[in-house]
């Protein structure tokens, strides 16, 4: 929830991240989670003029295709940040948003790579 909160936080003062991925989710001794690495971030929806290095993997498609970036950007990198830290945070997170909206059903895809590690436990 702590990684929502910080990009609820950038979204809400008009910054595009474009780059959160959990290596750039910082935890503390008291497992507080900090959204850092801000090298890629802008001040509004941006879209590249040229070659932009980005992280292939947590990209939304279009900042692939055609270097658009905006708080959406943002949202997908999010989901991908679900699908990849484990099983734990998804619980957590599904339970919020049942909490909050009950008729929204998230599933997820059985291809990811938390599903494969269930799978083997």
């Amino acid at each position: 929830m702590d990684v929502a909160e910080g990009m609820t936080f950038v979204a809400d003062a008009g910054a595009v991240h474009r780059d959160l991925a959990a290596r750039n989710v910082f935890v503390d001794i008291n497992s507080n989670c900090k959204v850092g690495d801000f090298g890629l971030a802008r001040n509004r929806a941006y879209t590249s003029l040229g070659d932009v290095t980005v992280p292939i993997k947590w990209t939304a498609p279009e900042g692939l295709e055609n270097g658009e970036f905006t708080t959406k950007s943002d949202v997908w990198s999010f989901g991908i940040l679900l699908v990849r830290v484990g099983p734990e945070v998804w619980r957590d997170f599904t339970n919020f948003l049942e909490g909050s909206r009950s008729s929204l059903d998230l599933v997820r895809p059985k291809h990811s790579f938390a599903t494969s590690r269930l799978r083997s436990a």
